[in-house]
């Protein structure tokens, strides 16, 4: 057998491969077009908001349409006091969120890596996390006045716990096995802890849930505390 035939035997194989990987059907992706389906629910609720809000079950001080709601925000963008107002609210959450998540990530280390401190302090500490952010409005207008200072230690506040909360129980449950081995390889005192995945992993995500925590208590505390201002007759920023 000539190097020709050998050659054309071998096209011709190629060429009948071809054929057969073309004529071959793939299925069908049975999730094309199904992720706009998550845009159905959103809709509806828009679409009873703005029935709601026309047909005169709400009130327009009670429950603004949605069209207003556009206007509203056109005109504020308008004037330039849209930007100036989230601008705020943004500067609030930043700093905000610094100060918790700073305080939650020291006391979290301490009361995850030391015994005595945990049966100190955890316990106050696990008493102030059952009362709700908002529910520390007023008390706040009462210590701090009324001003930046009330709002950012209200989003500090919402900030702490999920730090504070992830932290110290990832440094707690920590695995000893994990622990000694790493002491075993020369690391010492809290080294071993520190270089622990699942702590860093743990820190990072509680972080995620407090940078969350901060900006939703944010405007709702904006709000209760305006809303105090203008029942008691001050004017409010």
């Amino acid at each position: 057998m000539t190097a020709a035939t050998v050659t054309a035997a071998s096209s011709a194989r190629a060429e009948r491969a071809e054929k057969r990987v073309s004529s071959v059907k793939l299925p069908s992706n049975p999730f094309a077009g199904k992720q706009y389906l998550g845009l159905i629910l959103p809709l509806a609720l828009i679409a009873l908001w703005y029935i709601l809000s026309t047909n005169g079950v709400f009130t327009q001080v009670q429950l603004p349409s949605p069209d207003r709601v556009v206007s509203a925000g056109v005109e504020l963008a308008q004037r330039g006091e849209l930007g100036r107002h989230v601008a705020i609210s943004t500067q609030r959450v930043l700093i905000g969120f610094g100060i918790g998540a700073v305080l939650g990530l020291v006391l979290g280390a301490l009361i995850g890596l030391s015994a005595p401190v945990r049966l100190i302090a955890a316990p106050t500490i696990g008493a102030l996390r059952a009362v709700p952010s908002l529910a520390w409005v007023p008390l706040l207008l009462l210590w701090i006045g009324i001003g930046e200072n009330s709002k950012v230690t209200l989003v500090a506040i919402g900030a702490f716990f999920p730090v504070y909360t992830t932290v110290s129980a990832a440094l707690a449950h920590v695995d000893p096995k994990l622990v000694e081995a790493a002491r075993a390889f020369g690391l010492k005192g809290s080294a071993p802890v520190h270089h622990g995945s699942a702590s860093r992993g743990s820190a990072v995500g509680g972080l995620g849930s407090a940078s969350g925590a901060g900006s939703g208590v944010a405007v709702p505390g904006r709000r209760r505390a305006a809303g105090r201002l203008h029942g008691s007759g001050l004017p409010a920023d």
